[in-house]
């Protein structure tokens, strides 16, 4: 799926991406205040189901983004754009809240300093099923990036 701040492929069975890919660079980095409108993606097509962001409740995961909201956020629209549920995967709350946000400020500390960066992160592996199988969690996650500039 392309959309205008990310590219993805997702997977249907698991009801997470495989791996979401972006540019980060100077352009895109802003001061918008988070929104948390965390929805299901009505790109999708019409017969397969949807997450929501209820399908996490009372889980023990937190909804974890791979392009991170905190990247495109110079405007409101370009933020709200991450939050759709197909850049979202079950993530530890261990792992998101700390080695992941660290890994997500270290992208953002490389384009404060002129870099230009292009992104891939995903996740392998799989847990326990959660939201009545409807989201399958990663066993591991993973980010990539190659520095321009």
């Amino acid at each position: 799926m392309k959309k205008p701040q990310f590219a993805l492929s997702y997977n249907r069975s698991k009801g997470i991406p495989n791996w979401v890919s972006w540019q980060l660079d100077q352009t895109w980095l802003g001061d918008v205040e988070r929104r948390n409108d965390f929805r299901a993606d009505q790109s999708l097509p019409p017969k397969w189901e949807k997450v929501d962001a209820r399908d996490y409740t009372r889980s023990g995961y937190d909804r974890g983004h791979m392009t991170p909201s905190g990247d495109p956020n110079q405007f409101r629209s370009q933020h709200s754009a991450t939050f759709v549920m197909t850049n979202i995967v079950p993530q530890r709350p261990d792992n998101n809240r700390g080695p992941w946000v660290d890994l997500e400020n270290h992208c953002r500390d490389l384009v404060d300093e002129g870099k230009e960066l292009f992104i891939i992160a995903g996740g392998y592996g799989k847990r326990a099923a959660i939201a009545k199988g409807k989201v399958i969690p990663p066993q591991n996650l993973w980010e990539n990036y190659r520095r321009h500039g």
